[in-house]
């Protein structure tokens, strides 16, 4: 090597495996018994259910339960070496250049055990021992809150189903095989690319490109086909199918920065970009509701995320430490992934037989996404400071529809403290509503929601440090809903969290 060139270099292996040794479920519903609901916006509906007592488990004939042994593995080797070329040649400062690659697999299986010989309450089949306990009267309480959407429901004691599941042997070795829920995907990689550093009276920049080659193979089960498997499956006949797919992406990108003035600087670039779509999204489960017949999978030959990227910024250094910028972009993207639905045939296990499921799955679509970036920073007195950000974005797809996880208003506030022992933020983040793709064949949107965090950090000594991390302060409820806000579908309450931690260097 001279001191003109560095050359280096990785390889890696990495493998990890998930177990579920025994995910117990028990269903049971009410028989011979009504029931009505109404609708409260983005609160939960009310429930009643005339004619019928919910605090005691009587009566309850119609059930189902399952035990399921899922595992994960996943796994990536791969391979880079990377080079730097010191050139100083007029405005080309230094070339960098290097290749990878990759290969990756993931693989999920769910066998279970579904025998419900011990469902039906009879007294060769008892039901689960029931301790008379009801659900409290605030459960939900972060959700509604005020709970009680739950209040006066019979509750079964987690430890009373495991001691029954065992009995009937729903914990014990699988007997049949969740072929739905199961994914296998191997993803080969290797790309070639290569960068020049550019530098100039008052500007600098880089110009560059990277080939990449991909392959793929994923083994989706589909329901009966032409060879079969798992006559004997609850689920149904199913037949694992091979889709392989390849394709080649060419990327180049150019960044530059133009010092204006000495507080004022200029920033452009253009780039081709292109991410992969998530394994989950080309394999995911399929989830079927044997009621409405609607349900949702995978796709296994769905496209990348393709796209062309412009961005132009100023920055204002008005003062130390202090810096307020805007920014406008624009995304052309020739191949965004949202999702449509399509009518497939699958095996209907509720009702023994195959029907027509309308199915919601990622596909491909043309989109175009603009916006405006806002940002402001600036030490105050002492050890405090500011920083604030608003991103306004409108994102819409070739059919007119919203893209997927995009929301119109996001931004950030932060207060902060630091010196050189102690450091304090507490953060303020906050995202409008947006879509999130469909729910059961039908378009769902998140509401917009904030979020507080505080971060603590004490530096004891030079070794040695103690850290307290406080997410979710305000105990932010996420809330889903369909085309408007009286078609609620899903809350969730995730509580708040809290980390203390100590680090240490030697």
């Amino acid at each position: 090597m001279s001191q003109d060139l560095r050359i280096s270099g990785s390889v890696g292996y990495t493998r990890g495996t998930g177990k579920t040794p025994a995910d117990i479920g028990y269903e049971a519903g009410l028989t011979g018994a009504g029931s009505s609901y109404t609708l409260n916006g983005l609160s939960p509906a009310t429930m009643s259910f005339p004619g019928a007592d919910t605090s005691k488990f009587t009566n309850y004939v119609t059930a189902s339960a399952w035990g399921s042994h899922v595992i994960t593995k996943d796994a990536e080797k791969y391979a880079q070496a990377d080079a730097e070329l010191r050139l100083d040649r007029g405005v080309m400062e230094s070339a960098k250049f290097g290749v990878r690659f990759a290969e990756h697999h993931r693989s999920v299986s769910q066998p279970e055990n579904r025998s419900c010989k011990a469902c039906d309450g009879t007294t060769s089949a008892p039901l689960p021992a029931w301790n008379g306990s009801t659900y409290p009267s605030n459960f939900g309480n972060g959700i509604t809150n005020g709970g009680g959407f739950l209040r006066n429901v019979w509750q079964i004691n987690p430890a009373d189903i495991a001691a029954w599941a065992a009995k009937y042997d729903l914990a014990g070795g699988p007997t049949t095989e969740n072929w739905a829920g199961e994914m296998d995907v191997k993803e080969k990689s290797s790309a070639i690319y290569g960068m020049v550093n550019l530098a100039g009276d008052g500007w600098r920049g880089n110009v560059g490109v990277r080939y990449v080659h991909t392959n793929q193979a994923t083994i989706t089960n589909i329901p009966g086909g032409d060879h079969p498997i798992g006559q004997d499956n609850v689920n149904g006949p199913y037949t694992p199918t091979l889709n392989q797919s390849g394709y080649n992406d060419f990327l180049p990108s150019a960044n530059f920065k133009i010092d204006v003035s000495p507080t004022l600087v200029a920033r452009a670039a253009i780039a081709k970009t292109m991410a992969r779509p998530d394994f989950s999204a080309m394999v995911g489960a399929v989830t079927l509701n044997d009621t409405n017949l609607t349900g949702s999978s995978g796709n296994p030959r769905l496209k990348p995320v393709r796209s062309t990227n412009y961005d132009v910024a100023l920055e204002w250094y008005f003062a130390p430490k202090a810096l307020l910028s805007a920014g406008v972009f624009y995304m052309d993207m020739s191949s965004y992934v949202t999702y449509g639905t399509a009518n497939l045939t699958y095996f209907n296990n509720s009702f023994k037989r195959f029907d027509s499921y309308a199915i919601s799955s990622p596909t491909n679509i043309a989109a175009k996404n603009k916006g405006v970036e806002l940002a402001y920073q600036q030490h105050l007195f002492g050890g405090v400071g500011l920083v604030a950000n608003y991103t306004y974005t409108d994102g819409k797809a070739d059919d007119g529809l919203p893209v997927v996880g995009n929301s119109k208003n996001t931004y950030n506030a932060e207060t902060y403290y630091e010196d050189d022992r102690l450091s304090a933020r507490l953060a303020y983040t906050y995202r409008s509503s947006f879509s999130g793709g469909l729910y059961n064949s039908f378009p769902q949107v998140m509401a917009g929601t904030g979020n507080l965090a505080a971060s603590v950090s004490y530096k004891i000594n030079e070794n040695l440090s103690i850290t307290f991390d406080a997410l979710n302060l305000n105990n932010a409820v996420l809330r889903y809903y369909g085309t408007n806000k009286d078609q609620p579908i899903a809350s969730y309450s995730n509580g708040r969290q809290y980390y203390l931690g100590l680090r240490g260097k030697l």
